[in-house]
C-alpha cells in the first residue's frame, strides 16, 4: 500500500516554504504520496515529498482520486485519497471481487519491481 502523508503545516503562522506553495501560509489542497505522480505532479528532492493532481468532486462523487505510477516499467493506477486511513490500495490484476474501476487492475507479473508485502505485524503501513 501507500502511506498518506502531510507534510505541510497546519498553522498559519509557519515559515515552512516550498516552491510550489502560491503563497506562504495559505493552507493547500494537496495530498502527497511516497510514489511517483503521474499527471502534473511535483518533486521536492531536498525533503523527498512528491505531489499529486486530485481528481473529483467531494459533493458530486463523495470521494476524490489520484493517478500513480507504480512498477517497472510503470502502470497507472488511480486511487481514492481517503483521509481516514494511513494506506491506500489499488486492484491487482489478479482480483476477481474488486469491483470496476477507471483504470486496468494492476498487472503485478508485469512489473519487475513489484513485491508483494505481507500483512501482520512486519507491515510497514501499520506500523
Amino acid at each position: 500500500g501507500l502511506r498518506l502523508m502531510q507534510p505541510f503545516p497546519r498553522s498559519s503562522s509557519s515559515s515552512f516554504a516550498h516552491p510550489w506553495l502560491p503563497t506562504q501560509g495559505r493552507r493547500l489542497a494537496l495530498l502527497t504520496f511516497a510514489a511517483a505522480p503521474c499527471c502534473d505532479g511535483l518533486y521536492d528532492p531536498v525533503h523527498h515529498i512528491a505531489s499529486a493532481r486530485i481528481y473529483g468532486n467531494i459533493d458530486a462523487y463523495a470521494y476524490y482520486f489520484v493517478d500513480l505510477l507504480v512498477g517497472t516499467p510503470p502502470q497507472r493506477v488511480s486511487v481514492i485519497a481517503d483521509t481516514g486511513s494511513g494506506v491506500t490500495a489499488f486492484p491487482c490484476k489478479s482480483c476477481r471481487h474488486c469491483g470496476k474501476h477507471i483504470d486496468p487492475a494492476f498487472d503485478f507479473s508485469g512489473s519487475s519491481t513489484a513485491k508483494w508485502i505481507p500483512c501482520g505485524g512486519g507491515c510497514p503501513a501499520t506500523s
